[in-house]
């Protein structure tokens, strides 16, 4: 078999970084720090729920997330993340 005759990718990771953003979507993980920063600011003051039903890895880092982006229970104009692991 020649390296012809291997299959390409339909998108490499290069060229995923030179496609236009329209729609909003993109390619790749989360950035999860961002997301959480961008609600927070857009909620602030508000209790979020974050609900996920998927991967424990994943549940880990959502769960880390929603502690580090939460002010204390108390303070004046709080926003708060909490956060449920669903179980099917």
């Amino acid at each position: 078999m020649s390296t012809s005759d291997v299959p390409k990718p339909l998108i490499s990771s290069p060229e995923v970084k030179k496609l236009p953003c329209a729609s909003g979507q993109f390619f790749g993980r989360p950035n999860w720090g961002r997301i959480f920063k961008q609600n927070r600011e857009k909620h602030q003051g508000e209790h979020i729920g974050v609900f996920l039903c998927g991967s424990p890895i994943i549940g880990e880092e959502l769960g880390r997330q929603s502690v580090k982006n939460s002010d204390v229970i108390g303070t004046p104009g709080a926003t708060r993340f909490s956060f449920f692991k669903e179980h099917f």
